[in-house]
């Protein structure tokens, strides 16, 4: 007589399999993801430290050498025989160079860009300096004289008003206030800063510069 099929060991749950599936499939987006935060919060970190570490004053670039003009923009920096080009149309290959390199050696003047053109806009509108002023004197207010005057803390409608009750709702309603009245001005300056940075990072030769301090890269070759 033939043996008898024998038992199968292995588990037949459909439901734990397609546990172990799902599990199995999510596993390594799981882990890309926790990878992705990572990476976003190390380059977080290291803008906000570069803005914290960076000599504003002592990093901003003349007129002559932003613009790239006469003999003062590249200090006579000559490769061979030829003297290098203050503005120059990048190859593919140089354009990450030039905006990482560029963007970071003017970033000073990008900055000083962004509010000037910032400042135009807000005292161009009163409406919006309006605003700017009300949301500055209720911080003012708030922050100087509310537990010097002891306006707080305070019960109203049986809830206690407290410091930080106060701090909490005057910040939504600063947020509420610049975003509807300032959100245009922000984008403004956002997209025409961001247009100067690129076009200007894109067609500066950061080599007609290399003997400048802040741009350690620019020295690496000659053909950014």
């Amino acid at each position: 007589m033939p043996p008898g099929p024998t038992a199968s060991t292995e588990n037949t749950d459909p439901g734990q399999t397609s546990r172990e599936m799902s599990d199995a499939a999510a596993g390594p987006n799981s882990s890309d993801s926790g990878d992705n935060v990572a990476r976003l919060k190390s380059y977080l970190k290291l803008t906000v430290d570069t803005l914290r570490q960076r000599n504003w004053r002592a990093t901003l670039r003349s007129p002559q050498l932003y613009f790239g003009l006469g003999a003062a923009a590249n200090g006579g920096v000559t490769t061979g025989s030829d003297t290098v080009a203050n503005w120059s149309v990048p190859t593919a290959g140089d354009m990450q160079d030039r905006l990482v390199n560029n963007s970071r050696f003017f970033a000073s003047n990008h900055a000083l860009f962004a509010a000037v053109l910032a400042l135009y806009f807000i005292i161009a509108d009163w409406i919006i300096l309006f605003w700017i002023g009300i949301v500055i004197g209720a911080w003012y207010l708030l922050l100087t004289f509310a537990e010097q005057l002891n306006w707080l803390p305070r019960q109203i409608g049986g809830i206690t008003i407290t410091m930080r009750t106060a701090t909490v709702a005057l910040s939504v309603i600063s947020a509420a206030i610049l975003i509807i009245f300032v959100g245009s001005v922000f984008l403004w300056v956002m997209g025409a800063t961001t247009l100067v940075v690129v076009g200007h990072s894109l067609a500066r030769n950061p080599i007609s510069y290399k003997h400048h301090d802040g741009l350690p890269s620019a020295t690496s070759g000659d053909n950014l």
